[in-house]
């Protein structure tokens, strides 16, 4: 009740008198031994130290942000055109996330991207201006742990996408930031478009994997 209210609250506070006393103690037993041992620092060590459960449940969450990369297809996608240049998105997935960055908006248009772990996009695009679609098939940003400028190699096997019911593709095509599979094709002013994208965890060789989830929990955990 006291923690609700506003008033500090220490979950260890029942035990500070018994550690002030243990502390008078200590005093006297250092100003008596030659050595630095005493029951006060292995009191205080007890007490203070992280709780194991924390720590577990501090791993955990890492590991799982650490798959997800694995997982997460990332979609660049614009209307190249003029700077009115646009797409209205509608996503059917609600795990989907949409930006508009500021760096992807320019002369030739408003750029998108879009991040899902959820294996599958289908996408409603309504373009806004004639253009050229340029689509990127891409995963994850991930930085190296020690060198912040280089990126980590996560690919992502995509599977198979579709534009209005016509495949683009239906052979595995792998990605990564750096190496991604480009799509484009001329549009119209409100010419609308059902994108339909599948992917899957790349099949890396275990060794390999181990070496790069490795790499992605020390670059998150920084």
């Amino acid at each position: 009740d006291q923690h609700l209210l506003g008033i500090p609250f220490h979950p260890f506070q029942e035990f500070f008198p018994i550690i002030g006393i243990v502390k008078i103690l200590h005093d006297i037993e250092v100003s008596q031994s030659t050595t630095n041992d005493s029951i006060y620092d292995e009191m205080q060590s007890f007490i203070f130290k992280p709780s194991p459960r924390v720590d577990h449940a501090y791993k955990r969450r890492n590991l799982q942000r650490a798959l997800n990369i694995f997982k997460t297809a990332r979609i660049d996608i614009k209307n190249n055109g003029a700077p009115s240049n646009d797409l209205e998105i509608q996503v059917e997935e609600p795990a989907a996330v949409v930006n508009t960055p500021v760096w992807f908006t320019s002369q030739s248009g408003v750029g998108h991207i879009i991040t899902a772990d959820t294996g599958s996009l289908h996408l409603h695009l309504t373009c806004r201006g004639k253009g050229t679609l340029t689509i990127n098939l891409r995963a994850t940003d991930c930085r190296k742990p020690l060198n912040k400028n280089q990126r980590l190699p996560i690919w992502i096997d995509y599977q198979d996408m579709a534009i209005n019911d016509t495949d683009i593709f239906k052979q595995n095509q792998p990605a990564w930031h750096d190496a991604p599979y480009r799509y484009t094709r001329e549009v119209t002013d409100g010419e609308e478009l059902h994108l339909t994208i599948n992917w899957q965890i790349h099949g890396y060789e275990t060794e390999e994997f181990n070496q790069l989830l490795n790499q992605v929990l020390q670059s998150i955990a920084r």
